[in-house]
């Protein structure tokens, strides 16, 4: 007989941009989940919504699926992901969890946060490692007088997290800028990053700080950064990420926005 099938692998969810997402996987290993035989073409499978193993679809053979969401264009921001289990004569096995992407109604420029008070004016999700090290509004430490910023510090070395915006549309832009503030600590190990998520299609850096290579004193800096190159988008996401081997390092974040601006013939200027 068979074994319970090991995890599907290379679980993809990507955004149709028309109210549908497309799953895909892999099938697992031909060697299951306690050291047995599996046979990927006799394997169905089962998606689950999120980790609630809330059944979806089950008895797929195929391993790609368009799904109809009404919350991906209309709903308020949120996350979503799925689960693939693979089942076999022997059994279902644990479920590869897809990539997470954002869903909901888009921002439309101008786009504005500043955390006033250590309180974000706009939706975020967070990740990182084990949970602990998150990206938090904080009160005090900020570039402005509103009292507040978003921060994130390790909590062992070696750790990093992201803070993720919802979907941001550029539509009728012709040159937009993303505007923020950040926080220098040099010669401490840490960097600070920003990426640029083009609608599930992949992730660019536009911004990035290395604390270790600085010198001069702590503080508050600011960086413009022309999205020209996405404004054909249907939609962005900023994707804020810090990562440190010193835990008394910060990463921080304030008077984020992206707006329209003048056309100038300059690449990502930033302060150091």
């Amino acid at each position: 007989g068979q074994d319970i099938p090991a995890e599907p692998v290379n679980v993809k969810l990507v955004d149709n941009y028309d109210g549908t997402v497309t799953l895909t996987w892999d099938a697992p290993s031909t060697t299951g989940a306690n050291g047995g035989y599996v046979n990927p073409d006799e394997l169905t499978y089962t998606d689950y919504y999120k980790s609630s193993k809330t059944v979806v679809e089950s008895g797929l053979k195929e391993t790609k699926r368009v799904i109809e969401d009404g919350r991906v264009n209309t709903a308020d921001p949120t996350t979503l992901f799925y689960f693939v289990g693979a089942v076999s004569e022997a059994g279902e096995g644990n479920g590869g969890k897809s990539n997470v992407i954002a869903i909901g109604r888009p921002y439309k420029m101008t786009f504005m946060e500043g955390f006033p008070n250590g309180v974000a004016q706009k939706w975020w999700s967070v990740a990182s490692d084990g949970g602990y090290n998150i990206f938090s509004p904080t009160r005090g430490l900020a570039d402005d007088h509103d009292n507040g910023s978003v921060f994130w510090c390790a909590y062992n070395p070696g750790d990093h997290g992201w803070l993720n915006s919802g979907k941001i549309s550029l539509e009728g832009a012709e040159h937009p800028v993303l505007l923020f503030s950040y926080y220098v600590m040099p010669g401490l190990d840490a960097k600070t990053k920003v990426f640029i998520d083009k609608a599930t299609q992949g992730d660019d850096e536009v911004f990035s700080l290395d604390n270790y290579e600085l010198e001069g004193e702590r503080g508050w800096k600011r960086a413009a950064i022309p999205l020209d190159k996405y404004k054909d988008l249907k939609y962005i996401r900023l994707r804020l990420y810090g990562e440190a081997e010193d835990c008394s390092a910060v990463s921080a974040f304030d008077k984020i926005s992206i707006r329209e601006s003048y056309p100038v013939n300059l690449g990502v200027v930033a302060e150091m």
